[in-house]
């Protein structure tokens, strides 16, 4: 469903940040959750696109909490936890390998970052 003017998301706590994606949104609320909505194309919800292609209400990223901030890619996205740690889900692309996550497949869940 496209919506041809503004509509409130529902559901939501407090929001500190929002983000957009290609077509996928995220939201960072004031406790440091992180929330996501929209199409779920390589999985950048935070969840696996065979479980649910998109929604339209925004749904708490799981295994995730106590993130600052947030991005969203066109096909992923990424959260810094208040640590300094980075957080990472979606399309594991380009280069076939773009969050250093074994094995290399299309989607990743929320992964903790490592370096290469």
């Amino acid at each position: 469903t496209y919506y041809q003017y503004p509509a409130k998301c529902q559901g939501l706590p407090k929001i500190a940040k929002v983000q957009a994606g290609y077509s996928y949104s995220m939201a960072l609320d004031e406790a440091g959750n992180v929330w996501t909505w929209g199409s779920n194309t390589y999985g950048c919800l935070g969840i696996p696109n065979e479980f649910e292609e998109g929604r339209l209400e925004p749904k708490m990223v799981s295994g995730i909490q106590n993130i600052k901030s947030i991005h969203a890619g066109d096909y992923q996205a990424f959260a810094v936890h208040q640590d300094g740690q980075i957080w990472g889900w979606g399309a594991n692309t380009p280069a076939g390998n773009y969050f250093n996550y074994e094995p290399k497949t299309e989607f990743i869940p929320p992964t903790l970052l490592k370096a290469k």
